[in-house]
């Protein structure tokens, strides 16, 4: 006769794909950029835009949570640059009381900022909508 034993926790660890996911609503804080920025997260779909829409992204993220801080990679699909479209930009993340906080370098980089004070690199907070 053979007895099963279940253990754990009764919900489901979440990835951080799915806590991201939905409207945010920040700001940079860092460069000359200080209106609102909006970012929306549908799947591994990322759209990103400033307030007055001079500035847009259209691309997909992959989210790596294996590495210290958390990196993620963002092909960009569509833009107002098109010498950027296909290229990808790292980025490092992580989720506080609420916020999502990146630090992003360009597509020229080849690995994402080591800190999120990183020299050269844009920082933003979002809240969600």
């Amino acid at each position: 006769m053979a007895v099963v034993f279940l253990s754990g926790c009764a919900t489901e660890h979440k990835s951080d794909l799915d806590k991201v996911q939905g409207h945010w609503s920040g700001h940079e804080l860092t460069g000359n950029n200080q209106g609102t920025s909006s970012l929306t997260i549908t799947g591994n779909n990322l759209n990103f835009s400033n307030e007055d829409k001079s500035e847009w992204y259209k691309g997909t993220a992959t989210f790596r949570e294996d590495t210290t801080p958390k990196q993620f990679f963002f092909t960009i699909n569509d833009c107002p640059d098109a010498q950027v479209v296909g290229r990808t930009a790292p980025g490092i993340y992580r989720i506080e009381d609420g916020a999502l906080y990146i630090t992003a370098l360009g597509p020229d980089a080849t690995a994402p900022p080591s800190s999120f004070d990183a020299p050269g690199a844009r920082q933003f907070v979002f809240k969600r909508k």
